[in-house]
């Protein structure tokens, strides 16, 4: 899972330092990641979505551009 924080860590700050031009205005944007890993215990890859997005959510509630693991990790980007 570490791996994957560092991963969408990487990606958050390459979205936060990117721009583009559209009708002449500089635009920008951030991005907001969770991340999980799948658990023994998961029946379907969908409980571990759903773990991903939870902490997709969280991190958007944190302020935005981050990067929230689920994992019981005190892993916390951004």
């Amino acid at each position: 899972i570490d791996g994957a924080a560092v991963f969408a860590e990487r990606l958050r700050v390459a979205a936060a330092d990117a721009s583009v031009l559209v009708d002449g205005e500089k635009v920008s944007c951030t991005i907001s990641v969770g991340v999980a890993a799948r658990r023994a215990d998961d029946t379907t890859a969908e409980d571990c979505l759903k773990r991903a997005d939870r902490a997709m959510y969280r991190a958007k509630a944190h302020g935005r551009n981050r990067v929230e693991v689920d994992s019981g990790s005190d892993l916390r980007f951004g």
